[in-house]
């Protein structure tokens, strides 16, 4: 049985006194990444929670609100009250910029049980507690650059607010409100750059995929140095692996590669893929060609054509 815990609201306001409409695509995607970083919290509670919604229209602005419940047959999750705490928080969080400084990386682990043993405590969290541990939260960090990343793209919107509503009270308790100008600031920078390009190049095969479904990371060297590469070009794997073409020492092909590179902005890391998508020919250190690769044409439409509407003026 599901009871009901929290209900938070989600008060878009909007620019002009007697707007209640917003773009509809914007704010179904705004609310589905709230309501998923409102589930992400059920790593802290054994899956417990889920949410209800409903929508009101006030004049000037759009309403939303989620009803957050527990299973009431759940146990070892501490005190109710430190829940409901931890889903207050998070609406003051939601609304907060990103600090310019990330906090350090924990492990997925390493959170969940923090804010595990912190329930079980049941001592109140503080807010520099919750803003610690949902900084390490990477799933929360992410949906909230996500939904404001969409915010953003309506420029209708003044401000948005959440709310929590109290069962014994009419007036929402504000958790926390962000203008529009301060959306960009919830987004996060950009973590990884990338970079691709491709190149005529010839590869000698050190150790090539054989057998289909054995895996299609292929060795070879290239200018002299060693390489990992897989190979999608379909014409030239059905050679290979109806045993049409084989390897020797001195084998090489001529090929084109596609070349990915993936700079991860965070720590400066690099990651290179490269992808051999056509191969041309098959040859040895003799100069000799083995194979040449045939490959299918795809069909084009002739422009010059006749056309059975040729002679229809339809002026």
């Amino acid at each position: 049985m599901n009871e009901e815990l929290i209900v938070l609201q989600l008060h878009y306001y909007l620019k002009g006194e007697k707007n209640h409409s917003m773009d509809a695509s914007i704010h179904n995607e705004c609310e589905r990444y709230f309501v998923q970083g409102i589930l992400s919290l059920n790593k802290y509670v054994n899956g417990a929670l889920s949410v209800e919604i409903y929508a009101t229209e006030e004049l000037g602005g759009i309403k939303n609100k989620y009803k957050v419940l527990v299973n009431g047959a759940i146990v070892g999750l501490g005190a109710l009250a430190s829940v409901a705490q931890l889903l207050s928080y998070f609406g003051v969080y939601f609304t907060n910029p990103n600090p310019n400084n990330p906090a350090e990386t924990l492990t997925r682990i390493e959170v969940v049980e923090k804010i595990k043993s912190k329930m079980d405590s049941n001592e109140p969290f503080t807010e520099e507690e919750f803003d610690y541990i949902a900084s390490n939260d990477k799933d929360l960090r992410k949906l909230k650059s996500e939904y404001f990343k969409t915010a953003i793209k309506d420029k209708t919107i003044e401000s948005i607010e959440v709310n929590e509503i109290e069962s014994n009270s009419d007036a929402p308790k504000p958790l926390g409100i962000i203008n529009y100008c301060d959306f960009q600031k919830c987004v996060l920078p950009k973590e990884e750059d990338t970079d691709s390009n491709e190149i005529d190049t010839i590869i000698y095969i050190v150790a090539p995929v054989l057998v289909k479904g054995r895996g299609n990371s292929w060795r070879g060297i290239c200018d002299g140095s060693p390489i990992d590469f897989k190979v999608t070009d379909k014409e030239f794997l059905d050679n290979v692996y109806n045993h049409i073409i084989s390897f020797s020492n001195g084998t090489y092909i001529r090929c084109k590669m596609r070349i990915t590179q993936k700079v991860n902005l965070q720590d400066n890391t690099v990651k290179i893929s490269r992808d051999v998508f056509e191969v041309y020919e098959v040859n040895d250190d003799e100069n000799i060609t083995l194979y040449k690769i045939l490959h299918k044409k795809k069909s084009k439409i002739d422009i010059q054509q006749p056309s059975l509407f040729d002679n229809i003026d339809f002026n």
